[in-house]
């Protein structure tokens, strides 16, 4: 009967370890070449506002836009709307680079009238496929 030694005690955890880090990779490549090759989900975009402050002569309004689609949206147009009565009192846009897909990306707007004293809404208004 052959002796075991601490050789191929040692030798048989690394295959161990070797198989089971094979199958991580194998499994990570499967996951991103699902994800690079596989139907991608258009931009669906949503805009929270952060805060509102004041800055300086003006009041910025501080938001976030996540985008929950697996595509990016290039140029991003935001806009935000100061109304009072139903009416738009003033308007202030800003445009983003890009949001990736799956990612969030912050900006401001700045209003000459304080927005806390109207109806605020701040909504993506267009964007292009990169």
């Amino acid at each position: 009967m052959p002796r075991r030694n601490a050789d191929s005690v040692a030798s048989r955890w690394e295959w161990l370890a070797a198989a089971l880090s094979a199958l991580l990779v194998i499994g990570l490549l499967a996951v991103l070449a699902a994800q690079a090759f596989g139907p991608g989900t258009p931009p669906d975009l949503q805009v929270s506002v952060d805060a509102i402050e004041r800055a300086g002569a003006h009041h910025r309004v501080r938001f976030t836009v996540r985008n929950r689609g697996t595509e990016t949206a290039a140029e991003l147009l935001v806009e935000g709307e100061l109304r009072q009565a139903g009416a738009v009192v003033e308007r202030s846009s800003v445009v983003l680079d890009y949001v990736p897909g799956g990612a969030e990306r912050s900006g401001g707007l700045l209003f000459a009238a304080d927005p806390r004293a109207h109806t605020l809404a701040v909504v993506p208004r267009g964007y292009q496929e990169p």
